[in-house]
């Protein structure tokens, strides 16, 4: 695996920008650039606004990427973004980068090669690398998009509208005892079956029973044929006479967690309302108030998404968080936005909803990067109708 991982060592990242470019606070988010043939890097970076610059090429200048408009971007004010999260990561690793810079108002890079393997488009395969945020397909360049605390990154690639493979599993085990793995399509959630993890394959479930059979620390990560291979499950195996214990994973430097208790307990999100199964009639009652409750006793709450989508006969919607309403949006995805940091909290819609079917997503992480992603009805997903 190239650099073998050398992001996930290397991924504790403080940068520092002239204060005349840092226009807002910075962000941690957690990135992973899958290569054609391996991963580039994964880990959480820390960036501030900072411009996007090539590190070798015909171009290395240095370009402003803050998604601002002449960064193809509607922030009106310098933010972090996409680009400023891998040219960070890019100096820090360090890996190169190569592309063209496209000038405004697109404003955002376009790879020819990141870490030593080529991303330009193949017209075989129809494969480039393709920008995700939060398991959904980026829509503006990566200069021109907003980033927040807890955000998952994801440059790949490959073409678009293929699986990108989630793993989850215990951190911890015990050599020669087997344990179970999870995969599933993190654009929808939906369980991934024929994935292969450490010499297993999942079934119908999205499951794998995986034994270890040796002791250290493993990194695994689930391979499909057509589908986007997935981010590194860290297991620490402890040979079969010691208990095992948990790996810590790698933090952003100014946390200032050296030698503290590891964190390894995901948040749990309970939507409140609207109820989950409900049928809200449209003259009497419809919702527009959402209430949403988090347990957290670890490392304390970083950030709470929600993503509310909408069906109404064929077509589909998600609500945006930044234009405060909704809009297209192809059925079964959606995307989610930040809402707060709170553990319980009230998000007020712009007004009551109408007719259609809906379902609400709640997904709470917390300062350890654990995150309660697992869509579970009547807990953190609601499912529920407008008539």
């Amino acid at each position: 695996m190239l650099h073998r991982l050398a992001g996930l060592a290397v991924a504790v990242l403080t940068l520092l920008v002239p204060a005349s470019v840092a226009a807002a606070a910075p962000v941690t988010v957690n990135l992973r650039i899958e290569g054609p043939t391996s991963t580039v890097f994964e880990g959480p970076v820390t960036t501030d606004v900072r411009p996007f610059q090539f590190t070798t090429g015909a171009d290395t200048r240095s370009h402003e990427c803050d998604a601002t408009a002449a960064n193809g971007g509607t922030s009106k004010t310098p933010v972090p973004t996409r680009g400023a999260a891998l040219a960070a990561a890019s100096a820090a690793a360090p890996f190169s980068t190569a592309g063209t810079f496209f000038a405004p108002p697109i404003g955002s890079p376009s790879f020819a090669e990141v870490g030593g393997q080529t991303t330009t488009f193949d017209a075989t395969t129809n494969a480039f690398l393709v920008e995700y945020e939060n398991g959904i397909e980026a829509s503006v360049g990566s200069c021109g998009d907003p980033i927040s605390n807890g955000d998952d990154v994801l440059f790949a690639y490959g073409p678009e509208n293929v699986p990108l493979l989630q793993l989850t599993g215990p951190a911890a085990a015990t050599n020669g005892t087997p344990f179970t793995v999870h995969v599933v399509d993190e654009r929808n959630g939906s369980p991934v079956a024929g994935a292969s993890i450490g010499g297993a394959t999942t079934d119908s479930g999205g499951n794998a029973t995986v034994t270890p059979s040796q002791a250290g620390v493993q990194r695994l990560k689930a391979t499909m044929s057509g589908a986007i291979r997935s981010n590194a499950l860290v297991v620490s195996v402890a040979p079969q006479n010691q208990p095992a214990a948990p790996v810590a994973p790698a933090v952003p430097a100014q946390q200032g967690v050296a030698g503290a208790v590891v964190d390894r307990t995901a948040p749990r999100t309970r939507l409140l309302s609207p109820r989950n199964g409900h049928t809200y009639r449209l003259r009497r009652f419809s919702p527009r108030l959402i209430h949403v409750a988090v347990a957290e006793s670890g490392s304390g709450i970083r950030t709470v998404k929600i993503r509310l989508t909408r069906r109404v006969g064929r077509r589909c919607f998600s609500f945006s968080g930044r234009r405060d309403r909704f809009i297209g949006a192809k059925c079964g995805g959606g995307f989610f936005f930040t809402v707060s940091d709170r553990p319980d909290f009230t998000f007020l819609l712009p007004q009551r909803l109408g007719r259609g079917h809906y379902v609400l997503d709640a997904e709470a992480i917390d300062k350890a990067f654990n995150r309660d992603a697992v869509g579970q009805r009547g807990r953190n997903r609601s499912v529920f109708d407008v008539r």
